[in-house]
This record gives C-alpha cells, structure tokens and sequence, in this order.
C-alpha cells in the first residue's frame, strides 16, 4: 500500500486528487492532507468536509507519515515541500508550474539525492503531443511559422502555462535552438514582420476552461495544427496518481511521464 499526502487538499486540484485517489486502482491509499494556515478547515477530517469516509485530519503542516507527497500548489510552496521530503526521504509529484530556470535547475540539482516526478502537464495526452509537435518541428520548421495558443479558466495566475512552455521547449530541443532566445511572448503595436525561425505564444484566460493547448504549423498554402483540449480536471489527477505508482517503485532521480510510460523519445 502507498501512502499518498496531498498538498493543498483544499485547491481545485487537492479536490480532484482526493476524489480519483477514492476510485483508483492502484494499492494505495490518502495519508497526510495538507493545506494553508488560515483555511477553516484545519482539524477537521478529509471525509468530513469533501465527502468520503477518510478520517485523515488536515493540517497546515506536512508531517513524514506518507510515502510520495503530490503537489500542485506554488512555487514557494512546492520548493519548500521538495526539501521537506528531502529530509523525510520520501518521493514527490510535482505538477506546480511556474519555476524559473534558477528554480529548475534547483530541481534538478535536487533530484540527484531524492525521487522526484516532474511534468508541466499530467496528461497523458499532452505528453504524447508534445512527442508529436516536436517531430512536426523538426520536419517543418524551415517552411513553417510556429505558433503556440493557450487557454485556460480565468484564476490560473502564469502565463504563458507550464505546458505551453512544455511544448515550446520540445520543439526548440527538437530544431537545435533555444527557447529563451527564439520565444515570441508578447506582440503589441509595429512590431515588423515576423522573423524567421521564432515559435510565438498567445494567451487567454476566461471563465472555467480547464486547458487547451494548440501548436500550429503556418505554412503557404496549408497549416497543421495539433492540440489537445482537457474538459475534466481529473484527467490531471489520475495522471498524478499514476506518476505517484511509478515513482514509489524508482530510486533517486528527476522522472517524467515519458519515463512513466516507459516509452523511448520518439524524436
């Protein structure tokens, strides 16, 4: 049995976990429930306040009684949580997007002396597009304007999203440039004609939408576009959870879903 805890119990995607964590296949099991010091909720047990019969008590302090933390809350936050399970050796699931390169490589420097499952976007679908759109760009790109949209609900606080930057980089990787150097992020006002071999980005956020991502292929004449829509949020979850099966069984290291899958880069 896996002991799973949660960070954020009480966020839309803390809510989400919970639920597929009750419905799940997987051997394994809710221990440790987290949340922010000023929730009202604090004290009280998980089943009692979003249904259930978990008698885990949730608590503004993650204590060491789990075997892999997942967490989807912020920067700070999950940063703090990583060197908590660095000093509890214990595994985590990180889907909080948002991380500077500095960060990033934090992450990675980390990773060397604990388990760590990082991803942009636990989907499984995304995780295949972004094989899919990085064999586009590397088929396309010297006659193709690469363009990236995103959308998301109205409350998600970065932009452009963890996974449009997810799909931006493969893509990037995929032609031997750097998307720190090539990304377009904002356009406004004469900004000239479009220069060869960027990968621009748009953005929209408004009312409930889940995800979408799209990755457009501008050519004369023709255009391929490759995206992928999320209309539950549980797809996010039971993604994590399936990372949280993989990660409770490998030893130190920075994995991903490819990893998970167990499938070669397909590019």
């Amino acid at each position: 049995m896996i002991n799973i805890a949660i960070a954020g119990i009480g966020g839309r995607m803390g809510q989400s976990l919970y639920k597929c964590l009750q419905d799940t296949d997987f051997d394994m099991q809710l221990s440790v429930a987290t949340t922010l010091p000023d929730d009202p909720n604090i004290g009280k047990t998980v089943g009692a306040v979003f249904a259930g019969n978990s008698e885990v008590v949730i608590t503004d302090t993650l204590s060491a009684d789990f075997d892999v933390l997942i967490d989807f809350t912020a920067v700070q936050s999950t940063l703090k949580h990583i060197q908590q399970c660095r000093e509890f050796g214990k595994a985590i699931v990180i889907g909080t997007t948002g991380f500077s390169d500095a960060q990033l490589a934090d992450i990675h420097q980390a990773a060397q002396s604990q388990a760590i499952f990082m991803s942009a976007n636990m989907s499984l679908g995304v995780n295949i597009i972004e094989q899919l759109v990085a064999i586009a760009a590397k088929a396309l790109h010297q006659q193709a304007d690469i363009e990236i949209i995103e959308a998301h609900h109205k409350h998600k606080v970065d932009a452009p999203s963890g996974t449009a930057l997810m799909l931006g980089r493969a893509i990037a990787d995929s032609i031997g440039v750097n998307l720190s150097e090539k990304g377009v992020f904002a356009r406004h006002g004469i900004t000239g004609a479009r220069q060869d071999g960027t990968i621009g980005f748009s953005t929209i956020r408004g009312g409930d939408v889940v995800g979408e991502h799209t990755a457009a292929f501008y050519m004369v004449g023709e255009r391929i576009e490759i995206s992928h829509r999320a209309t539950d949020r549980c797809i996010f979850a039971r993604g994590a959870l399936f990372a949280a099966n993989y990660l409770a069984q490998q030893d130190n290291g920075l994995y991903n879903m490819f990893d998970a899958l167990g499938l070669a880069q397909l590019t």
